[in-house]
């Protein structure tokens, strides 16, 4: 009885992704080859990571190689419990971008491995495997504490090492930036005819926002006296 033909190794299938990847690419992709060269850097240590089985591979730091470290994985291995578990050996090996690239590399690998029919399911559509992008992410907001923290170090004595000490204007920028959340473009470009000095709540108005929009933005009273110290510096 004739044995039924073994399947492509997963290696083979990783080439053939990837030659279907630098296909795509632009000339100046294929030319510099950074896009390979990270996902079979990806690849590899994914192959490491599934390969090792419990605990972090002695020889993480080793040159990688996709032939060798995915060579002792099958696709059998891409279950979505195996690689989960593999994230958190990843996150201790390499660093937070890493493992968000190698994420996004591995989803576009198994997503064209089950269109391909080499798998039934796609183990990265679990949901605790779809990495949150740098640009989801929400800031942490600053404490009162922490302004008047970098308030202090801004107006503190200079150690001698600063080339353009200016304590007024660096207290002036902080107590701006945190009391009116201006990006760095549209703090650079605030002008004194910009802030309406009104009684009752200094008004900053902001003539090139954002997608060209205007808008009006409280100006803090901490914000005001340091912007009034800062000016009362220069002559005339």
């Amino acid at each position: 009885m004739a044995r039924r033909p073994a399947g492509p190794s997963l290696v083979e299938l990783a080439e053939d992704w990837l030659a279907a990847k630098g296909a795509m690419a632009s000339a100046a992709q294929v030319q510099k080859g950074h896009s390979d060269r990270a996902r079979r850097g990806d690849l590899a240590r994914w192959g490491r990571l599934l390969s090792a089985g419990k605990g972090v591979p002695e020889d993480v730091a080793a040159k990688l190689d996709l032939a060798a470290d995915l060579g002792a994985v099958s696709v059998r291995d891409l279950t979505s419990e195996r690689i989960t578990a593999s994230v958190a050996e990843a996150k201790r090996c390499w660093s937070e971008s890493t493992v968000q690239r190698m994420l996004s590399t591995l989803r576009g690998f198994t997503r064209w491995l089950t269109r391909q029919g080499h798998l039934d399911d796609d183990p990265c559509e679990d949901e605790m495997l779809h990495a949150t992008s740098r640009d989801q992410r929400r800031p942490r907001a600053l404490s009162p504490d922490d302004i008047e923290a970098m308030a202090a170090a801004a107006s503190s004595a200079s150690s001698g090492r600063q080339r353009m000490f200016w304590p007024a204007r660096d207290v002036a920028i902080v107590r701006f930036l945190a009391g009116t959340g201006a990006r760095a473009e549209e703090a650079c470009g605030v002008t004194i005819g910009d802030i309406d000095r009104r009684p009752e709540r200094p008004i900053w108005r902001v003539n090139v926002a954002k997608g060209g929009k205007r808008r009006d933005v409280p100006v803090g009273r901490l914000a005001v006296s340091a912007l009034d110290a800062w000016l009362s510096g220069f002559p005339g």
